[in-house]
């Protein structure tokens, strides 16, 4: 990346690719790929103006989330180069901060009217709401393919934890 002034490694796979972002020097961070082998791509959904690309599977499909004019989207970038872009149900600003697992579904939490919330995505598109009442759902994590574990900060520094 000879135009990058910093880059941030998010995530590394079992093969040795590594996901992550670096910033250009206009400033404007893009998410890339790094093979094993030192290959480098970079990734930019069509109409991003910022991407991080949080996470890859053991397959190559990339997570991550990118800014766009209006908001943040989520979006899955397959082994082929073909991005799907999502947003959960009633969201107004998605962001994808966790491991995409081998079956392609994912974890992360973003903004609705009802404030933030946590969401697993499967790779049929489906989504459940990981919602606990409160503002402050963060920490998504995936074990296996069906298996979520979800954190949760209140005040007083508890810790909840759902699978």
């Amino acid at each position: 990346m000879p135009s990058a002034t910093s880059t941030e490694p998010l995530f590394i796979n079992n093969s040795g690719t590594v996901t992550g972002y670096y910033v250009d020097s206009a400033r404007v961070p893009h998410g890339f790929i790094r093979s094993a082998s030192g290959d480098i791509t970079t990734l930019d959904p069509a109409g991003s103006l910022a991407t991080f690309a949080t996470s890859i599977n053991s397959g190559g499909t990339v997570g991550g989330y990118f800014g766009d004019t209006s908001t943040d989207h989520g979006f899955l970038r397959a082994p082929d180069g073909t991005f799907t872009v999502f947003d959960p149900p009633g969201s107004l600003n998605t962001l994808v901060s966790s491991n995409i697992n081998a079956s392609g579904g994912l974890a992360g939490e973003y903004l609705s009217t009802n404030g933030r919330q946590g969401f697993f995505r499967t790779a049929a598109g489906e989504y459940t709401t990981l919602n606990f009442g409160i503002s402050a759902t963060a920490g998504i994590f995936i074990l296996k393919p069906t298996e979520v574990i979800t954190s949760v900060h209140l005040w007083g520094g508890l810790i909840f934890l759902t699978t």
